[in-house]
């Protein structure tokens, strides 16, 4: 990175998730928005930054690539994270951020969810594909060029195409070691330095090349209930206690990250769509899980993400329009995954 586009935001671990919400409350930078509140240095980052993915990479719109297949979740319920419960018991959905990472965690989690969906089909137009192991955050972070917190959601989805997935295992009998979060941050929060090429060679064995910018909340919609549940990079920020039904609304501001990752266009609960947004800082909120969701959760097997909250297609669209909203694929063609509906067929 270029040194004119230095962010003196200096790197602190995050150990409570009361530390975490405090830092984002009071201006961490854990992404680089080209948001009109955010400091003229950030912005041009993230322009830069957001010009060279496009360079490297032919990002189209969702509903460009999704054409003719629009509106697979109207009057449904999708949880896209339900394979990913069933590759990575014990770690799907879990865990928190240590430190500014919240890009490379978002980003992890859309990945995640995406290559658990795509891993179930058999007739991918690039497939099939098989799912290896729980990915790690630290190749992502590392690849943000610069020793402060934060990133861009572009230099992210860059640092994927190019350099693939990183898993949580031991490379190179033993080399490095990236089983465990807690232990392989303090590699990631090096942005300074290079990635050793000998790692890369094995990284690169599994990437995603193919990405889409979300623009509207139908393609939003439609890119959960197809397995491509896609990271927001964002200015927003939200209560950290739901309603008695399990509604959350906006407050104040964060640089943040966080994946969208489950859309509910029922209308049993609400009278208007929502979405469900994952949340990298553990058990940082009180959240109200309404009765059909615990129904549903239940009936697949699967566990509602940990400090994930609910918010109204209006304020989720707030964070959207800001256009940092991007989902990812292994397939060129976007292919729709077998994600139950629960929402739409009456067994819940």
């Amino acid at each position: 990175m270029n040194s004119k586009f230095y962010i003196d935001n200096k790197s602190v671990l995050l150990n409570t998730p009361q530390e975490r919400l405090q830092a984002y409350d009071k201006g961490l930078i854990g992404a680089i928005l080209d948001h009109e509140d955010s400091p003229l240095a950030v912005r041009r980052l993230a322009q830069y930054e957001r010009d060279q993915f496009n360079d490297v990479c032919e990002v189209k719109n969702f509903g460009d690539v999704f054409a003719g297949r629009a509106g697979i979740s109207k009057g449904k319920i999708f949880f896209s994270w339900q394979f990913y419960n069933k590759y990575a018991p014990g770690k799907a959905m879990k865990g928190a951020q240590a430190t500014g990472d919240c890009v490379s965690w978002a980003k992890r989690t859309s990945t995640e969810c995406t290559r658990t969906c795509e891993s179930e089909l058999d007739d991918a137009i690039d497939g099939p594909f098989e799912y290896i192991d729980h990915g790690a955050t630290a190749l992502v972070y590392r690849s943000r060029g610069h020793s402060s917190q934060g990133m861009s959601g572009d230099q992210a989805a860059k640092c994927v195409k190019e350099n693939g997935v990183l898993f949580e295992r031991k490379y190179l009998d033993g080399k490095y070691d990236f089983t465990e979060y807690k232990t392989y941050i303090k590699w990631a929060m090096q942005g300074n330095k290079s990635i050793p090429e000998d790692l890369l060679a094995e990284t690169r064995k599994q990437r995603l090349l193919n990405y889409a910018r979300i623009k509207s909340a139908d393609e939003l919609a439609d890119s959960i209930a197809s397995g491509h549940p896609p990271d927001c990079c964002s200015g927003i920020a939200c209560t950290s206690s739901s309603d008695e039904k399990g509604l959350s609304v906006l407050r104040g501001s964060w640089s943040h990250d966080m994946a969208i990752v489950g859309v509910d266009d029922s209308k049993e609960i609400w009278p208007f769509r929502v979405f469900i947004w994952d949340q990298s800082w553990g058990k940082w909120n009180k959240q109200v899980t309404p009765p059909l969701y615990q129904r549903i959760a239940q009936q697949l097997g699967i566990e509602m993400p940990e400090g994930y909250f609910i918010l109204s297609e209006d304020h989720t669209m707030k964070a959207v329009k800001q256009d940092g909203t991007i989902c990812c694929s292994q397939s060129s063609g976007f292919p729709i995954s077998r994600l139950t509906d629960l929402g739409a067929t009456g067994h819940v």
